[in-house]
């Protein structure tokens, strides 16, 4: 008898647990499954929002990124005798891992012409300019000091602006 009771309580304790990791499991699938409505109702609601709000919210991941290029690439120089990076293949071990830069965004100015004894000199700007919601141009640019500046351009996409805010931030002729 207690041979019998012995093999059987293991098997009734087996039972008890795949039982309990069965409800355990139709608890997560109806907890998931709620979870993957709420999210598609969050996205129906991020999906209508204005075209101001999708401006700024751009407009805030564009300076992020454009920060972290700018100290990627001081601790760059810090390891390279001061020279600046000339490609984004050279400062991307700068970032981690959960650094999501699209580089596709951004582009090198005055490659060759900054190094880090230059202050006020754009290293990086953003690829193409913007059109905010009110009409006007609009681009980020990184400064060899870490600086981040947002220029606004005019309302008929003229680069003139931009030109000029260029001109001021280049390094000396050397």
């Amino acid at each position: 008898m207690k041979m019998k009771i012995a093999l059987a309580l293991p098997i009734v304790v087996c039972a008890a647990i795949v039982w309990f990791l069965m409800q355990t499991q139709k608890q997560l699938s109806a907890e998931n499954e709620l979870l993957r409505r709420q999210i598609t109702q969050l996205n129906d609601q991020t999906n209508q929002i204005s075209a101001e709000d999708k401006f700024q919210l751009r407009e805030w991941h564009m300076i992020n990124a454009m920060k972290e290029l700018c100290v990627a690439m001081r601790l760059f120089a810090e390891d390279h005798n001061r020279r600046y990076a000339t490609n984004f293949n050279e400062i991307s071990i700068e970032f981690g891992p959960s650094d999501k830069i699209n580089f596709d965004w951004f582009e090198f100015v005055n490659i060759n012409r900054v190094d880090a004894s230059t202050t006020n000199a754009i290293i990086f700007r953003e690829r193409l300019p913007r059109v905010a919601p009110n009409g006007w141009w609009y681009r980020i640019y990184g400064l060899a000091n870490g600086e981040v500046q947002s220029v606004f351009g005019d309302e008929h996409g003229d680069a003139k602006k931009f030109i000029e805010y260029e001109h001021q931030h280049s390094p000396p002729n050397q």
